[in-house]
């Protein structure tokens, strides 16, 4: 009987840590590789952050082209200062 008892403390035991370490896991997503080879994990899956920044650039459309006849924009670096 006590060998039965002291079983089910072992697997509850190793179930408690295996739970906590999930749970500190889930809380921790910067202490675990993100996947790769070094350096090279933030290319192929960046964090969250990078990637909403990135999704976000790649989502502004650029400004129109001026059409013929508009004046030059006066910050314009093409534009001729005399």
């Amino acid at each position: 009987m006590i060998d039965v008892l002291i079983g089910i403390g072992v697997v509850l035991g190793l179930l408690a840590v295996i739970v906590a370490f999930i749970r500190w896991d889930q809380r921790h997503p910067e202490s675990r590789p993100r996947g790769g080879v070094g350096p090279m994990g933030e290319i192929f899956q960046p964090t969250n952050h990078r990637a909403q920044a990135q999704w976000e650039e790649q989502q502004r459309a650029p400004a129109p082209p001026p059409l013929p006849g508009d004046p030059p924009h006066a910050e314009d670096p093409l534009r001729d200062p005399r």
